[in-house]
């Protein structure tokens, strides 16, 4: 898991010194994340660094520093989306939220949204979480040849329209979530880009 959080002060209790650094482009990063997080994680352990130029992603890769970087607010504020766009811009709404949020506006949101995730309230998803499950699984034929990261995908959409939402127009939900993946992606890009030198940037 990376980081790509501030760092507001350089004594992060997660190692002596600094990190162990890997000195490449931060566009292999962008190329293939996965690659590049395993390359890391063998050459350096749970904690590594990639850096280019000034600029520097620090991942953490075990349970445990990732639970002191995702609890300690104080020390780690998110920066989830690098760019978020002007204010009340339409691209500021869509990168508002819990994972953009630190302090104290961060904990009113969570306690707001907290209810459908306590673990009172998980049981009663078992019924709508079954009957999702078991209509995709009746879609599939024996012999053919499928993309399982889509068909979980277009699951977890399901789940999370009638759960979380209430949906009632399923297929609407969908072609939404059909919608954000591109700009998803695209965002992830330029965002990565934003701390490249201008001529390493090729979007």
């Amino acid at each position: 898991k990376n980081d790509l959080m501030d760092r507001p002060t350089a004594d992060m209790n997660l190692w002596t010194g600094n990190p162990p650094i890997t000195s490449g482009r931060l566009q292999d990063f962008i190329a293939d994340p996965i690659a590049c997080m395993r390359q890391l994680h063998r050459d350096h352990g749970d904690l590594a660094a990639l850096r280019e130029s000034e600029q520097q992603l620090i991942f953490v890769f075990s349970p445990e520093l990732n639970h002191q970087v995702l609890s300690d607010s104080k020390l780690f504020h998110s920066r989830f989306f690098a760019l978020r766009g002007p204010k009340k811009s339409a691209l500021r709404r869509l990168t508002s939220g819990l994972l953009t949020m630190n302090g104290d506006e961060h904990k009113q949101q969570r306690r707001m949204v907290a209810a459908p995730f306590e673990k009172r309230t998980i049981g009663v998803y078992h019924d709508t979480i079954s009957t999702l499950t078991d209509a995709m699984l009746d879609g599939w034929q024996s012999g053919e040849t499928l993309d399982l990261s889509e068909e979980m995908t277009v699951l977890m959409r399901r789940i999370t329209s009638s759960i979380l939402f209430g949906a009632d127009q399923m297929e609407i939900a969908l072609e939404i979530g059909e919608m954000l993946d591109p700009w998803v992606e695209v965002n992830h890009h330029l965002s990565i880009g934003a701390f490249l030198p201008t001529e390493d940037f090729m979007p």
